[in-house]
C-alpha cells in the first residue's frame, strides 16, 4: 500500500430522493474546488433515501438508466479519486438492492458490492424492502486494496476477516447507523469500527449518515482510525467532509510487529474442532 489521502463525506438525508441527491453532489462539487485531491472518496449508505418504509420502496430506489451513475462518475473523473457510493438500486428484473458502487480515477463502473447482511429488528425489517448479495467485495487500486463493510456488517467480524484475507489493506464502511435512541447508537459502532481496526491491522474509513429523518436518529461520528483503532480524524454533529492522511509506514510497522495472520490456525476455526466439556 502507498500514502493514501482518503475522504468520508457525512450528509444527512431526508424524504425527496432528488434533494438528497443535489445535496450529496454539491458536497463533492465542493470537495473539488478545494486543492486536495484525495485518492479515495466515501459516501455514507442510502444517500439517496435512507427512511425505508416511510415511501414505497421501488419510488425512491434509482434505476441505472436514471443517470445518477452518469453523475457519480463525473465527479470521480474531476476529482481523480476513487469513489465509493451507496444507494438504493433497482436491478434489471426490478428487485432493489441496497448496491455500493465503486467507481475509478476515471470515473468508470469497477466493482460493486450489494449489501449481504440485512438489518432485520424489531421496528427495522430491511430485507421487506431490499435483497440480500451473495458475495463480499475488495478492490485492487493503484495505492492500494480495500474492501467493503455496509453498515449492519459490522456486526459479523468474518466479513472484515475474510476481505483482510483477500488482501484489504484498508475497510471502506458506507453507513447509515442510527443513534443511541435504538439498540445500535454509537456506543456500539465506535466499538465494532475499533475492532475492525485492531483485529485486521487496517485502516478504516467510515462515512455515515447524521441528523434525523422520519422518526429515525442518525449517529454521525464519521471517521478514519488507522490500524491501531485510534481516531485520526472525526466528524462533528453535522453534515461535513473528513479528510485524512493514511500513512502506509504505519500500517507496515503495525503488521510486522503483530504477526496476526501469520499466527492463524484455520483449522481450529470450525465448530467442529470445538471442544465441548460439562461439569
Amino acid at each position: 500500500m502507498e500514502d493514501v489521502t482518503a475522504v468520508a463525506v457525512q450528509t444527512s438525508t431526508g424524504l425527496d430522493v432528488g434533494k438528497n441527491i443535489e445535496t450529496t453532489l454539491a458536497h463533492l462539487d465542493r470537495l473539488a474546488e478545494g486543492r486536495t485531491r484525495p485518492d479515495l472518496v466515501c459516501l455514507p449508505e442510502m444517500f439517496t433515501f435512507r427512511a425505508l418504509g416511510a415511501r414505497p420502496t421501488h419510488e425512491v430506489a434509482v434505476r441505472r438508466e436514471s443517470g445518477l451513475l452518469d453523475e457519480l462518475s463525473a465527479r470521480a473523473r474531476t476529482l481523480g479519486s476513487y469513489l465509493v457510493a451507496g444507494y438504493l438500486v433497482t436491478d434489471e428484473n426490478g428487485r432493489v438492492h441496497n448496491e455500493t458502487q465503486v467507481l475509478n480515477r476515471d470515473g468508470k463502473l469497477v466493482g460493486l458490492h450489494r449489501k449481504s447482511h440485512l438489518f432485520d429488528a424489531p421496528g427495522h425489517d430491511e430485507s421487506a424492502h431490499v435483497r440480500p448479495g451473495d458475495s463480499l467485495t475488495v478492490v485492487r487500486t493503484d495505492f492500494g486494496t480495500f474492501g467493503i463493510v455496509v453498515c449492519y456488517e459490522l456486526r459479523f467480524p468474518e466479513i472484515s476477516r475474510t476481505l483482510a484475507l483477500a488482501g484489504a489493506e484498508i475497510l471502506v464502511v458506507p453507513n447509515s447507523w442510527p443513534g443511541d435512541g435504538t439498540f445500535c447508537g454509537e456506543h456500539d459502532l465506535s466499538i465494532l469500527l475499533a475492532a475492525a481496526a485492531v483485529q485486521n491491522q487496517a485502516f478504516v474509513v467510515h462515512a455515515n449518515q447524521v441528523g434525523t429523518v422520519g422518526d429515525l436518529d442518525l449517529a454521525g461520528g464519521s471517521c478514519v482510525l488507522d490500524p491501531r483503532g485510534r481516531v485520526v480524524k472525526r466528524a462533528g454533529c453535522g453534515p461535513e467532509i473528513v479528510t485524512a492522511w493514511l500513512d502506509s509506514g504505519l500500517l507496515a510497522e503495525t503488521r510486522s510487529r503483530r504477526l496476526v495472520f501469520n499466527h492463524r490456525r484455520p483449522s481450529l476455526y470450525d465448530v467442529a474442532a470445538v471442544q465441548s466439556v460439562s461439569g
